[in-house]
């Protein structure tokens, strides 16, 4: 059984369509050039396959609980009106990024927030998107409307650093 287990958690892990090689990549050049790296492990949108996909530091605010732990990133999305309507659904988006879908302009870009972080007031009886124990937000930032709120049974970030100082959150290279 953990024979099977494994095969299948690293079909899974190089699955070329994860992209789990690029993007781990992408975050071990961060970790080397700026001390901290932000990988997203999850699910692709259809649900058939694990998805990776980093973050440049730039876009990323991180902060730590109480036990030194990296349990809360905030990012800045930069995504074409186009790839918002593939990620959350036309009708959740906001005005401004439903009127250039509406307009044919798909490549026009639109910032979004997305906040991940531990959910304090959940009912832990409840595993539906809104008691699970990390919630996320998105906010569509241009059209200042909250796109959806759902959440993660597990913090769905790694977030290596390379060397820190006492009291330091970010890493140093």
């Amino acid at each position: 059984w953990l024979t099977r287990a494994e095969d299948r958690l690293f079909a899974a892990l190089y699955n070329p369509r994860a992209r789990f090689i690029q993007r781990s990549g992408e975050v071990d050049d961060d970790l080397v050039t700026f001390g901290t790296g932000v990988l997203f492990i999850g699910e692709s949108h259809a649900l058939d396959r694990l998805s990776f996909r980093s973050t440049h530091l730039r876009d990323a605010f991180i902060a730590e609980n109480g036990d030194g732990e990296i349990d809360t990133v905030f990012l800045r999305l930069r995504l074409t009106a186009r790839q918002a309507a593939q990620r959350w659904g036309a009708d959740a988006l906001g005005p401004k990024t439903r009127e250039a879908l509406a307009r044919g302009l798909l490549d026009e870009k639109f910032v979004f927030l997305q906040v991940v972080q531990p959910r304090p007031d959940r009912d832990p009886r409840r595993m539906d998107n809104r008691n699970l124990p990390f919630a996320s937000l998105v906010i569509d930032v241009d059209s200042e409307h909250k796109v959806g709120e759902s959440g993660f049974h597990e913090f769905p970030f790694a977030v290596p650093r390379w060397d820190t100082a006492s009291g330091e959150v970010y890493g140093r290279s």
